[in-house]
């Protein structure tokens, strides 16, 4: 679990840092875009030599009624048409959201040597304001947004102080042909959407909100739906007390779409690298350590058919594990492999997830680092571990989920328990979730979100 102490005054701070940044960013962007408006196309005959499928007879009525309008504007300004008169449909318009999210988590891990007996409680709210440019060329639409914000999290009897602030600024650009997207800057970590726990614990949900750095995000809406993330975190920068730190990681694969009885079976590969450096002047003893870890799984997704059509996800899929560490004192890099296996069965409000891993147990140097250097779920350093989940929806509206969860951990030496309950609710006009993946979580357990 990743704990951190802000005092009122830094999280001040950090706030007007925040905001700082987004004038800056919109100062940029807005004298960049008003040098790009300025900028002359071709005239309207030029325009048709480059282009000969604008002058063609095969555009009908549309092809005469847009040369006519190009040469209006040629008359009317008296110099060369520029791209915003003829071609575009630019708009700034207002950007705003306000995610809300509460979890109470309960491990029952007494006697356990692989985690720890603790209870997660906290609220977080992470308001968000800024401005969005929609615009529109042929049939491409493209969205621009600058947007600035903070998010607060405050742990359940902490005697009213907040527990941690996170500034937010960050610019993005979505193509809404490709559906390609764009992240740059501080930005909410629920964009990247679900890893598994074998790459990121649920701790990482709760106490890191906000990803410093870039996330890349491309997908094709065919047959095969691929898909393809990119992400970089920096996490920790280099001080006298402090190690550089920063993670890379990527999700890639083939999913099932959207229509029916147009696959079943999917592809999917995810990983992580983190890097662990020295901090400023370090002692002797102080080496770099690197964390690699990649799951790879195939499977099938019944929901797909028309049999089992009334079900939200009916899959099976079977996966392997590989970790790669090492020590640059020693340097000797260690494997780590395993097999894994997952099933979910998703109907109406109720849903049951099943993983079972099997191998060599992951994380060598936990006992020296702890979640220093390790993202992963602990529960990962057995050599058997399985993990049930029974989700209960409780509350499903287009912007407000409840859920109540149920979890068994199995390991070889012994059964234990957990119980969470969660609650989130997000509002405004921008996307602070990543919309859902036919491979991820139910409508019910993600949102749906306006663009």
């Amino acid at each position: 679990m990743y704990l951190k102490n802000i005092t009122g005054d830094t999280a001040l701070s950090r706030i007007c840092h925040s905001v700082r940044l987004g004038i800056f960013f919109f100062l940029t962007i807005t004298a960049v875009g008003t040098t790009t408006a300025r900028e002359p196309l071709l005239s309207p005959s030029e325009e048709a030599q480059a282009h000969p499928r604008i002058a063609g007879d095969h555009l009908g009525k549309q092809t005469l009624m847009r040369e006519r309008q190009m040469v209006q504007v040629w008359d009317t300004v008296g110099e060369r048409a520029t791209w915003r008169n003829v071609y575009q449909k630019m708009k700034w318009t207002p950007a705003w959201g306000v995610d809300f999210y509460s979890f109470i988590d309960n491990t029952e891990f007494a006697g356990c040597k692989y985690q720890n007996d603790q209870t997660m409680t906290g609220v977080r709210v992470m308001p968000q304001v800024g401005v969005a440019l929609n615009a529109r060329q042929k049939h491409r639409t493209a969205a621009y947004r600058l947007m600035v914000g903070a998010a607060a999290t405050e742990r359940f009897g902490e005697d009213g102080e907040i527990y941690d602030v996170d500034p937010l600024a960050y610019f993005s650009a979505t193509s809404g042909r490709s559906a390609t997207s764009f992240y740059l800057g501080a930005f909410p970590r629920a964009l990247l959407g679900e890893y598994s726990r074998a790459l990121m614990q649920d701790s990482i949900t709760y106490f890191r909100p906000v990803i410093n750095g870039a996330l890349l995000h491309m997908t094709a809406d065919r047959y095969s739906h691929p898909y393809f993330d990119l992400f970089l975190d920096w996490t920790g920068m280099q001080s006298k007390e402090r190690r550089e730190t920063f993670m890379i990681g990527w999700q890639m694969g083939i999913a099932p779409t959207m229509r029916r009885r147009e696959g079943l079976f999917f592809l999917r590969h995810s990983g992580t690298m983190y890097h662990f450096a020295k901090t400023l002047e370090p002692p002797a003893n102080q080496f770099i350590h690197d964390n690699l870890t990649t799951v790879t799984q195939v499977g099938m997704d019944l929901s797909k058919s028309r049999r089992f059509e009334s079900f939200n996800e009916l899959s099976l899929s079977f996966g392997y594990s590989l970790e790669a560490e090492d020590d640059r004192g020693i340097g000797k890099w260690y494997l780590h492999n395993a097999v894994m296996g997952e099933l979910k069965v998703d109907w109406n409000r109720i849903a049951l997830h099943s993983t079972c891993y099997a191998g060599k147990g992951q994380m060598r140097y936990y006992a020296a680092h702890g979640n220093s250097l390790y993202w992963s779920d602990p529960a990962f350093r057995a050599d058997f571990y399985d993990r049930t989940d029974l989700l209960v929806q409780c509350i499903s509206k287009n912007y407000i989920s409840l859920r109540a969860d149920i979890v068994m951990h199995i390991f070889n030496s012994g059964v234990y328990m957990e119980q969470a309950l969660i609650l989130s609710a997000n509002l405004g006009n921008i996307p602070t979730r990543r919309p859902r993946r036919n491979m991820d979580r139910p409508f019910w357990l993600t949102f749906t979100q306006r663009d």
